[in-house]
């Protein structure tokens, strides 16, 4: 029950599964309980991780889930049967009024168990490439929202355009305590993201000299290297004034508000990122096929980034950056055709659309 008298709360579970699905999940999270008064979202999630910690910070319940990492082999589907019973008798107990998944192989035994109890559930594709999860459970789905029309194709089930939901928080950044040697009027380049794959290292080795040049040519580059990587790179930057590193960013927003070009992987979710801060990017695709190629070629096409394949590393990074930060002309155009496309209202957009079909006033 609500906290007022005659008012019935809807509990709306939400499962964000991988990182890069986490914000965009928690976006519409709480886009819905800012939306009604009578829904109340819950997460569904690992016993300890990110996904914990932030929505202690904001507020939301938490369901702790024994789901396992994503391996092959008899002890996962062992316990991916055993969570999917487990959850199957909660739902039997206290039925949750629907189900709010971004896919994900964590995903499958929440949308298993709703689908035994008749939940009617929601789910949201950001990639170009729809996961296993969302082509399975797709059918069934009251509706599925995409990050990119493109997916469409790839989908059997009732589906809206909505784009990838971000946080459209609006901040001064005239005040964040950005490092003290990083100067807010230089032109700056952000490489973000772009350690969280197989060929970090291969990675590493083209931008280090890149970084070298950059910054004796009076530019700024700000590199979030990966944990891992970060002696490494520091180690090989050692006396490189132009380069600021850090092992992880934990709120981008305030570096993208003083880029003037990203490099990073094309995730959709940090995509829709920059396209919000209206930001040119150069993406790098850990290799030809798969989501983040296809996401990076939308992009592309769209005019606001440049695809760069891995075996070009060397010689078309460095040329995609001069061509966007020497020619203001195409730089604004650039800048425009990311706010074109920034998804702005998509949290929005999908919260109406779930608070219609749970019929909430």
């Amino acid at each position: 029950m609500g906290s007022s008298a005659g008012k019935r709360e809807i509990r709306v579970l939400v499962t964000g599964g991988t990182e890069d699905r986490f914000g965009p999940a928690l976006s519409v999270a709480l886009e819905l309980r800012n939306r009604s008064g009578k829904i109340a979202p819950a997460w569904v999630g690992a016993v300890e991780n990110r996904e914990r910690k932030m929505c202690k910070r904001y507020h939301i319940p938490y369901l702790p889930t024994k789901i396992p990492p994503i391996r092959h082999n008899l002890t996962a589907a062992f316990s991916y049967l055993r969570e999917t019973v487990r959850l199957t008798v909660l739902f039997g107990r206290k039925r949750p009024g629907a189900i709010v998944s971004f896919g994900g192989p964590e995903s499958f035994p929440v949308l298993t168990a709703a689908s035994f109890r008749s939940v009617p559930y929601f789910l949201h594709e950001q990639n170009t490439v729809p996961c296993f999860v969302n082509r399975f459970f797709a059918r069934g789905a009251k509706k599925v929202f995409l990050g990119f029309s493109v997916a469409e194709r790839s989908l059997n089930g009732s589906v809206e355009v909505t784009g990838t939901p971000i946080r459209t928080e609006v901040r001064n950044y005239n005040d964040t305590d950005y490092p003290s040697n990083l100067c807010r009027e230089k032109t700056t380049i952000l490489v973000a993201n772009a350690d969280a794959y197989n060929g970090a290292g291969d990675f590493i080795d083209t931008m280090v000299p890149l970084v070298k040049g950059w910054s004796a040519e009076g530019l700024q580059v700000v590199w979030e290297t990966g944990h891992e990587h970060y002696n490494e790179v520091k180690q090989a930057l050692d006396g490189c004034r132009g380069a600021i590193l850090f092992p992880q960013i934990g709120d981008l927003y305030p570096y993208y508000a003083l880029s003037h070009v990203v490099i990073g992987r094309s995730t959709a979710s940090f995509l829709a990122e920059l396209a919000y801060f209206g930001l040119p990017c150069i993406c790098i695709p850990a290799k030809k096929d798969g989501g983040e190629w296809v996401n990076a070629g939308v992009v592309e096409n769209q005019g606001w980034g440049i695809r760069v394949a891995p075996e070009n590393w060397n010689s078309e990074i460095d040329k995609a950056v001069k061509e966007i930060i020497s020619n203001e002309k195409s730089f604004e155009r650039m800048s425009q055709f990311a706010l074109d496309n920034a998804p702005s209202e998509a949290a929005a957009r999908i919260t109406g659309i779930i608070v219609d079909e749970l019929k909430v006033d």
